[in-house]
């Protein structure tokens, strides 16, 4: 009796196993002309030696007689085809309905194609050309949509774009960007904010590649390495940081350095404790080996980033309270300049920040 037990349990736990195999037995039995897809549905499949062009042809026929009847012909299954190298075979071909799930359409020319209502899902169209291509309430879900020229006549259901990847890449021609600003606008009202940044990103990155030289440089140093038109508004933070480093770096040797200008100390002349300190401004002049030079470096540097105000609002006054001892730190000369720049760079790193994260600058 023992034995046995033993033995339904070595059973049970081969149970599952053998399920998967003779089910795959099954698959391979049912539906020896085609592939199985992640949602049952047996698609296409070539041999070495058939004419992909000739069946692609073929099938494009039935589904045309599908479309005007469907008690003939038949719909276009043509998930997990690889049509790479076959860049016109869907040129102005009416796709309508058709299943192109996880089909590799890549460098394809979709000109004039009519794909409303098509199901692309987890499909790769990296390179295609979507120019006056209906899109009409075609599925994209997890599609890949890198580099491909989006000037389509329809848009499709953004509310089924998932995790659609690639849409920071997208591109049109010149004046032709009808298309991503009508589909950035759909974004919007569907709520999608992340994929609304990414089209926002590739409507600028376009427009300014059409631009002059002198717009393109601007808006690449002012918008698009700052912020990505609002795709990434935390680049802006790292920026500011780089440059508060660099500064204190730059406060700090002024104060090893002889000479008439750099950072002064200056104590308030109606101090509590008024022993401490001197009546006039001193230069701060320390040596290399002394650790307050850095201290003092770095406290300028905040003082001049923060120097930030309105109204009633002063960050560096704010900052200078904080500090145990009555004192102010000035500058002048050149050192003064250096911090004025700091000063404004501060302000605007923190202001492209704030508005790319809470509002919408680039609409």
């Amino acid at each position: 009796m023992k034995v046995i037990c033993i033995y339904h349990r070595y059973l049970l736990l081969i149970l599952p196993f053998l399920i998967c195999f003779f089910s795959s037995l099954a698959v391979g039995y049912w539906a020896p002309n085609g592939v199985w897809t992640p949602d049952d549905t047996i698609c296409i499949k070539f041999d070495p030696s058939d004419d992909k062009r000739i069946i692609i042809n073929k099938v494009l026929i039935d589904h045309k007689k599908w479309l005007e009847n469907d008690s003939e012909g038949s719909k276009a299954e043509l998930c997990n085809v690889d049509l790479r190298g076959m860049t016109n075979i869907f040129e102005k071909r009416n796709l309508e309905r058709a299943n192109l799930r996880y089909a590799k359409l890549i460098g394809l020319n979709l000109t004039n194609t009519n794909l409303r209502e098509a199901d692309l899902q987890d499909a790769n169209l990296t390179g295609a050309i979507l120019i006056n291509t209906e899109l009409e309430g075609a599925n994209f879900r997890n599609a890949i949509v890198d580099n491909v020229r989006y000037e389509p006549v329809s848009l499709p259901n953004v509310r089924n774009f998932g995790s659609i990847k690639g849409l920071k890449t997208l591109s049109s021609g010149k004046n032709q960007y009808s298309g991503l600003s009508e589909l950035r606008t759909e974004l919007k009202v569907a709520g999608l904010r992340e994929l609304e940044r990414e089209v926002t990103y590739a409507y600028e990155h376009t427009v300014a590649n059409d631009s002059n030289d002198i717009i393109k440089l601007l808006k690449r140093f002012a918008f698009e390495y700052t912020t990505g038109y609002g795709l990434n508004p935390h680049y802006a933070l790292y920026i500011l940081g780089i440059f508060f480093c660099l500064f204190t770096v730059f406060y700090t040797i002024v104060i090893f350095l002889n000479g008439k200008d750099g950072i002064w100390q200056e104590w308030n002349k109606d101090r509590c404790r008024d022993y401490l300190g001197s009546s006039s401004e001193n230069r701060i002049l320390l040596q290399f080996s002394d650790r307050r030079a850095f201290l003092f470096g770095l406290q300028f540097s905040v003082i001049s980033a923060l120097r930030i105000g309105w109204r009633d609002i002063n960050f560096g006054g704010w900052v200078q309270q904080l500090k145990p001892r009555e004192y102010i730190l000035r500058a002048t000369g050149w050192t003064r300049f250096f911090s004025g720049i700091q000063s404004l760079l501060s302000v605007y790193f923190i202001a492209m920040w704030f508005l790319t994260t809470f509002t919408r600058p680039f609409e």
